[in-house]
């Protein structure tokens, strides 16, 4: 089961969330799972993506097997990170729950779903790309090391985006 369902399943398993409640309760282990595939994807994006990045450099053209061939790996990450995560869930006894404010959630915990499901959600953005009529193999190729990166960094903002006591927060631009 992907993440973001793992958790959109936690807080409501028959119907799908309406209005969120004031506190969302996510089991710990459950939670401790999809932190642990988030980083594990985290680090296997930026392998990747780095690995692309030179394949692009190479004095040779990208061709239908190179995009082939990421994809590949990413969809095999995303397997081996799903039963990571489901085997610590399944090894672990902790019957504790994380409370969730609605802020909280929207910045911390729903991010991090996602992050643990980017690697499948980029394949499906460049399948659609593709399906949409994308044809240039190095562009197709270009945007799947883009949205690794792109995933990359928006984890690193929500990791970043958890104050401190005393840490001053950004205020909203004045008009």
């Amino acid at each position: 089961m992907s993440a973001t369902r793992w958790v959109r399943n936690i807080v409501n398993p028959k119907a799908e969330p309406k209005a969120p409640e004031t506190v969302r309760r996510i089991p710990r282990k459950q939670f401790d799972a999809v932190m642990g595939g988030a980083k594990a994807v985290m680090r296997e994006l930026t392998e990747f993506a780095e690995q692309a990045k030179s394949r692009l450099r190479e004095d040779r053209p990208i061709k239908q097997d190179d995009l082939l061939e990421l994809l590949r790996k990413l969809v095999a990450a995303q397997k081996r990170i799903d039963a990571e995560m489901e085997a610590d869930v399944a090894n672990s006894a902790d019957t504790g729950d994380t409370e969730w404010d609605r802020r909280s959630y929207n910045l911390f915990a729903a991010p991090t779903s996602r992050m643990a499901n980017s690697p499948q959600t980029i394949v499906d953005l460049t399948l659609a790309a593709e399906n949409n009529g994308a044809r240039d193999m190095k562009l197709l190729y270009e945007l799947t090391v883009a949205e690794m990166d792109v995933a990359v960094a928006r984890f690193n903002v929500t990791l970043n985006s958890i104050p401190e006591e005393g840490t001053p927060r950004l205020r909203e631009p004045e008009p």
